[in-house]
């Protein structure tokens, strides 16, 4: 994985969330129908201020194994 320009303001500070500039939460989950897993991107303050999902299965694979948490329910 390489390093940008952008990458140490994230991981020191957190990604503020653009409505009230809490840092924004990162954690797995996984869909209700299919089980599959994903990494969601949520404002800790009100979900509905920020809400996103990564959903790529190949790269939310490598995240879960990274994290130590392989993916498995």
């Amino acid at each position: 994985m390489t390093e940008s320009a952008y990458t140490p303001a994230y991981t020191q500070a957190g990604i503020p969330c653009p409505v009230c500039g809490a840092s924004i939460d990162v954690r797995p989950s996984r869909g209700r129908r299919s089980g599959k897993p994903f990494v969601m991107f949520i404002c800790p303050i009100n979900g509905r201020h920020f809400r996103g999902f990564i959903t790529d299965q190949g790269y939310v694979r490598r995240v879960l194994d990274r994290l130590g948490g392989g993916g498995e329910r």
